[in-house]
């Protein structure tokens, strides 16, 4: 799959299209490789195309750690605990939050202003004053002294137990010594995990419903049918 030719299908295809009610802008040079704001740099994307053509960078670059870290801000856990897996997954959820916590979000600043305010000046940290860094020689000593006095009069709550292991000897051999547990890859995400790992957080209840490479894909496929 030719990652570059595909990256600029669609910059070409948004330079054309109609701009929507949403969209981000996009810099075609990445700003870690030299990239300029200026307007030749910056194409409106909506965010599903925003996320691909990210997706596509890092394929494209594979050794470009600044790159890798753009498209992982894409990745990150969303406010319900979400974690976005393709670029559908973005799509929705960055719509909803144009349509609900923006909205709510700048309501709440008109209304309430920053956290500062009414503040003026350097603000207090909340620690100044207090005494940082290496405790002295005096205080550890003082330290010990006071828990030594305070468990003086207790007893261990072990003392009279006899051990697990009374009476053998030499080291114990666990029961599963030499036991492989049985691996089984999720037909979603492809990993390799124990039947436990499995009946838990794989199969059908995998994060990974849809494989983001299939989604480029079938994204490159669509682009050709419609040019």
């Amino acid at each position: 799959m030719n990652y570059k030719n595909i990256y600029q299908s669609i910059i070409s295809g948004a330079k054309t299209n109609i701009k929507l009610d949403y969209y981000e802008n996009h810099h075609i040079v990445p700003k870690c490789m030299g990239g300029s704001n200026k307007k030749d740099n910056i194409v409106s994307l909506t965010y599903r195309e925003h996320f691909i053509c990210h997706w596509l960078l890092c394929k494209i670059y594979p050794d470009n750690f600044k790159v890798k870290a753009a498209f992982g801000k894409m990745l990150e856990t969303t406010k319900s605990k979400q974690r976005i897996v393709n670029s559908r997954h973005f799509d929705i959820v960055k719509r909803q939050l144009k349509n609900i916590y923006y909205p709510w979000l700048a309501a709440y600043m008109k209304k309430n202003g920053p956290w500062n305010k009414g503040k003026v000046g350097s603000q207090i940290a909340w620690n100044k004053g207090l005494k940082t860094g290496p405790v002295s020689s005096e205080s550890n000593i003082k330290r010990s002294m006071t828990l030594k006095e305070k468990f003086s009069n207790t007893e261990h709550h072990l003392k009279g137990v006899d051990p697990w292991n009374k009476g053998k000897v030499g080291s114990q051999i666990a029961w599963n010594k030499g036991i492989t547990p049985p691996k089984i890859a999720c037909v979603h995400c492809g990993l390799a995990v124990s039947p436990t790992n499995m009946k838990r957080w794989h199969g059908d209840k995998c994060k990974v419903q849809t494989n983001t490479a299939a989604v480029v894909k079938e994204y490159a496929e669509q682009l050709n049918r419609n040019s």
